[in-house]
């Protein structure tokens, strides 16, 4: 099977979109552990994607609940923070993920693209 260039590129752009959305959870951890590695980061964001997919597909009414606290234990567990920092950091992330939205809308709307045509 021969690779084409474009298929080479889609893989690097959804890798390189896949790194950048671990920067707010790599921020995040950080507060509260100096030495995290961006690696294990990168490995929680995507176990954790894929956990979550799988409970909200078996669990349709209860699924967000029962995907929190796994969310909230597998940060615990790997990042070796206690509960209620484990918390914070889901709250920090998420906080991270809207400042990083934020700006970027700023600075789309400063250089002149509207929202509707910038997406």
């Amino acid at each position: 099977m021969q690779l084409t260039n474009s298929a080479i590129l889609a893989f690097l752009i959804k890798f390189i979109i896949f790194c950048i959305s671990a920067f707010p959870l790599y921020f995040a951890v950080s507060i509260f552990r100096k030495k995290v590695s961006f690696l294990s980061v990168l490995l929680v964001t995507l176990i954790s994607g894929f956990l979550i997919t799988a409970l909200n597909s078996y669990f349709k009414v209860w699924g967000f609940l029962i995907s929190f606290l796994i969310l909230i234990l597998v940060y615990r567990e790997v990042f070796r923070l206690k509960w209620f920092n484990a918390f914070i950091v889901w709250v920090l992330q998420f906080l991270f993920i809207v400042l990083f939205i934020g700006l970027s809308a700023l600075i789309a709307a400063l250089l002149g693209f509207s929202g509707i045509g910038f997406l």
